[in-house]
């Protein structure tokens, strides 16, 4: 699993509790919890046919539907992870944004199951993905530059 690699070299001075979720296996859900924050991470998929990544973020209801993350499921951050040959990156989404765009459920939205991501190395994306990669670059950090604290 790439990503206890990844969380284990960011945090290789302090201690955290890394959780495998039962679900979301496939982009290697993860909840974390350091000191005085908790949060989702994820790893993102690369899609051969369309230009960016694609991950889930779903849980399972109790009659095992699956549903959107509420912000009280992501804790203080998602975190979607890119591992894709030389371009590596983060992005720390705060559950405020998810939220302002609609893809945590909350009052005003019902919330996503899964959405595309678009780091600056893309480029000629069409005018949807240019509107998404503006507001996510807002958020995106090379690998380990953003510091948990």
């Amino acid at each position: 699993m790439h990503s206890f690699k990844i969380w284990n070299k960011i945090f290789e001075d302090r201690e955290i509790i890394v959780e495998k979720e039962d679900w979301n296996k496939e982009y290697e859900g993860l909840n974390i919890s350091s000191g005085n924050f908790n949060f989702k991470s994820r790893l993102a998929k690369k899609t051969p046919k369309k230009p960016g990544y694609f991950v889930a973020i779903w849980k399972k209801d109790s009659l095992n539907k699956n549903i959107p993350f509420n912000e009280d499921d992501i804790g203080d951050y998602l975190v979607i992870n890119i591992l894709d040959d030389y371009n590596e990156g983060q992005f720390v989404f705060p559950v405020s944004i998810l939220i302002e765009k609609g893809i945590v459920k909350a009052d005003n939205s019902k919330g996503k199951m899964a959405f595309r991501l678009y780091p600056p190395w893309f480029k000629d994306l069409n005018k949807a993905a240019m509107v998404s990669q503006k507001w996510q670059s807002e958020h995106f950090y090379k690998m380990g530059e953003y510091k948990f604290d």
